[in-house]
């Protein structure tokens, strides 16, 4: 079995997914091809032999031209997973030259001499339909939904929302909305310091502006707002702090939510250009624990963060 993933966070939690299922299966052996990864070591374990092969496009590209031990006779099922996230981030290519060479190792198997694909997608855009038309041979479609199974026509504008999801939107002017979310941070600071939020943001550059400005306040002596910054906090917690402040646990005692950048909130980053190692620690850090995760769209699909406040 061979799954291909978008990012690398989502091969490793889908990696670790699998190792739980699998148990006791001692003879089942999974394997995860990322990038960041020595590629010798990646190497060593596929000599050693893999059953369930996870791996990213651009790192399993680079063993099929590199490692001669990796080869698909034995190959019996091919699974696309979050396939418009993989069209839209411009795995297009990669993806059919991977078919391509996949196919012409695989020797016929018992299921009528041909490969078995599996196809993923939270939406079908024309690209994924290209895909599927592609990769796929008399496939069946299965639409997954609140309702149970709908018209596949219907599929692409159709999202499926967790049903305890409450969502809430701020309008700032431009020169406000820093200022907006730092005081969206700091409101669930103060309701409870345990509390997990995700920010998203629109690229790296913004990854990297707001943590370093987080951080330079998490470090200064007295971060608290003056002037219209002051006011405008003060504004944006009256006006949507208490329908916030319901999804978000427990209030803190008036000591502990005194300075929310003194009371103890982690800051974390995320994004690609992040080295691996770097990466799997911010991403665990904020599993376990708590604070802000800043990151772009790399979390955006398919990562699991359990009980997230924001």
């Amino acid at each position: 079995v061979t799954v291909i993933l978008p990012t690398r966070e989502l091969a490793l939690q889908t990696y670790e997914v699998i190792q739980r299922l699998l148990g006791g299966f001692v003879r089942v052996v999974p394997g995860v091809l990322i990038g960041g990864e020595k590629p010798k070591s990646e190497k060593a374990r596929i000599r050693k032999g893999i059953n369930i092969l996870i791996a990213t496009p651009a790192r399993l590209s680079y063993h099929v031209d590199k490692t001669q031990c990796l080869n698909f006779p034995n190959i019996e099922t091919l699974v696309l997973d979050e396939a418009d996230m993989l069209m839209e981030m411009g795995y297009m290519e990669d993806i059919q030259r991977l078919l391509t060479k996949i196919h012409a190792s695989a020797k016929k198997i018992k299921y009528g001499g041909r490969v078995q694909h599996i196809l993923l997608s939270a939406t079908l855009p024309p690209r994924v339909e290209r895909l599927s038309n592609q990769t796929l041979y008399k496939p069946r479609s299965i639409i997954v939904g609140e309702e149970g199974e709908m018209d596949a026509n219907h599929a692409e504008n159709t999202y499926s929302l967790p049903r305890g999801l409450r969502n809430h939107a701020i309008v700032a002017p431009m020169g406000d909305r820093l200022v907006a979310l730092a005081a969206i941070l700091r409101i669930i600071a103060k309701r409870n310091r345990k509390a997990r939020t995700l920010v998203f943001v629109s690229c790296i550059d913004s990854v990297e502006f707001h943590y370093s400005l987080f951080m330079r306040l998490l470090e200064d002596k007295d971060p608290k707002p003056r002037g219209k910054s002051q006011k405008m906090l003060d504004k944006l917690e009256k006006r949507f702090g208490q329908p916030i402040l319901k999804d978000i646990g427990d209030r803190e005692s008036d000591q502990e939510q005194e300075n929310m950048l003194h009371s103890g909130l982690s800051m974390y980053k995320l994004h690609g250009e992040l080295k691996q190692d770097d990466r799997k620690a911010m991403l665990e850090g904020f599993s376990r624990g708590s604070g802000v995760l800043l990151t772009t769209d790399v979390a955006a699909r398919g990562i699991d963060f359990p009980k997230d406040s924001l």
